[in-house]
């Protein structure tokens, strides 16, 4: 809902644009537009190599790309999940247009023709995890891509030694399919940086910060006296590497944003407009009134995930409000009183808990337990909540038996939880134990069975629970049976 109200806050703002005087649509090109930037260093890693250079490295190049008039998201050594995290809210700021910087120092590695991320708490034993503890590079090219941002800027110095230690000469991949995008890497593809050395800063990023902090320089003359500078210092062993398919010139910094970083724009001239001016602002216009079908396209889209989100929610709400719902299974047979609580509908897959209570209500007991059977699962994950019997198992058949007519009935294994008191029972005590579940995928009704026992004075003399049911489990004993039922 947010997300709507803010679009609609830009939709309304960029109709007003165009409807309101002429002096505010006509600027000196590209004059005020959005700056945003996202800074990633990593040095203080779990399970590799620490890094010396790179949480240096992003706090100097923060510090300048705010100078020079971006919005700057910065993360320092960050794990997996705070670094998806700050991705996605730079992808969301980038969504007012302009320019989008992309800058990360810190391990790298790349795996198959894709470059990957390390973030500081990896744990990569080898190869086939790299995809699962790594942020790839296509996560933030893809983001960029879909923001329609003019220019779109990602630098990499993390082209340092192979994190996994093992073959191959470390580097990243070249990137040659971005589209509207300006990479540089540190060094080479599949040629290491320098990570290190005398100063604060590691070699590449050093004259880089050096670069963008001076005037009148394109964008890609910058890097241009970065590679020089640091091929030179290197001893000509490193050689920073760009890829563009950017059309058009980007300054960090001219002399028009030079005084205070705030751009300064041309007013619209009313009258005496010359061709060339006109021409630029029937341009100008017609791209706002492109970005007007652009945020309506992205309203209806996102009224349409909203409405999807509403419906989801509802459903979910139903699920858990029938799995609050519970069922009592009670009976009393030959002094033993029995009482289970249990959810009447369970999703599968999702966990789910049983109670069981069995109270001694036969002065002669000794000993006693309570069984519950599941005939048609073989195995099942069972975490114990809570238990006074003297002990609960969770075993599949038969790996227990009770007597010759248990050994001689069907062999065919079943899951089962049991309790039992194997010290006295006192008359009228009631003992209880709950347990948590996992509900099976591959069933669309759970059966449970039901059988108490109580031990009168030996083995050969017990109360069995139910005496007169004609339902009888896999080992042959008798029991009462209910279901839940399993979406």
């Amino acid at each position: 809902m947010k997300i709507i109200k803010l679009l609609l806050s830009i939709l309304l703002l960029t109709l007003h644009i165009e409807a309101g005087d002429d002096r505010s649509i006509y600027r000196k090109k590209h004059g005020d537009e959005n700056r945003v930037a996202l800074v990633i260093g990593n040095s203080d890693y779990d399970h590799f190599t620490t890094l010396k250079n790179p949480v240096n490295d992003a706090e100097d190049m923060q510090r300048i790309l705010k100078a020079k008039g971006f919005d700057v998201l910065y993360l320092k050594n960050g794990d997996l999940r705070s670094m998806k995290k700050i991705v996605r809210k730079f992808a969301h700021k980038l969504r007012k247009g302009g320019v989008g910087f992309f800058y990360y120092a810190g391990h790298g590695m790349e795996l198959e023709g894709q470059n990957y991320l390390v973030p500081t708490k990896a744990d990569i034993p080898d190869s086939t995890e790299v995809e699962f503890e790594t942020l790839p590079v296509k996560m933030i090219i893809n983001k960029m891509e879909k923001s329609h941002n003019r220019l779109n800027i990602i630098v990499l110095d993390a082209c340092r030694n192979n994190p996994l230690g093992r073959g191959g000469a470390g580097g990243l991949a070249a990137i040659n399919n971005a589209k509207g995008m300006y990479i540089a890497f540190a060094t080479a593809p599949g040629e290491i940086a320098s990570d290190g050395g005398a100063g604060r800063n590691g070699l590449f990023t050093k004259h880089l910060i050096k670069n963008i902090d001076q005037n009148n320089l394109k964008l890609n003359d910058v890097f241009k006296k970065t590679r020089a500078s640091v091929h030179k210092e290197s001893n000509y062993h490193q050689l920073p590497w760009t890829s563009s398919s950017v059309i058009g010139d980007f300054y960090f910094q001219s002399e028009q944003r030079s005084k205070g970083n705030k751009p300064i724009s041309t007013p619209l001239v009313s009258s005496g407009m010359s061709d060339t001016d006109r021409a630029e602002l029937v341009h100008l216009r017609l791209r706002e009134r492109q970005q007007i079908e652009r945020n309506r396209e992205e309203l209806a889209r996102l009224r349409e995930f909203e409405k999807k989100t509403q419906l989801r929610d509802i459903e979910e709400r139903q699920l858990r409000k029938q799995k609050l719902q519970k069922d009592l299974f009670t009976f009393k047979e030959n002094g033993i009183d029995i009482h289970l609580t249990y959810p009447s509908v369970i999703g599968a897959g999702q966990k789910f808990s049983i109670h069981a209570r069995m109270t001694n209500s036969n002065s002669r007991a000794k000993q006693g337990g309570l069984t519950l059977s599941f005939p048609d699962i073989r195995s099942m994950r069972v975490k114990v909540l809570e238990n006074n019997f003297s002990r609960i198992d969770g075993y599949s058949y038969p790996q227990k038996i009770y007597n010759k007519q248990a050994r001689k009935a069907l062999q065919a294994k079943y899951f089962m939880i049991e309790g039992w008191q194997s010290k006295r029972w006192s008359y009228g005590r009631a003992k209880s134990f709950s347990v948590e579940l996992v509900a099976p995928r591959d069933l669309n009704t759970l059966k449970v069975n039901v059988r108490g026992v109580l031990w009168i004075k030996n083995r050969d003399d017990l109360r069995e629970i139910p005496t007169n049911s004609f339902l009888y489990d896999q080992q042959g004993f008798a029991i009462k049976q209910f279901t839940i039922k399993i979406k």
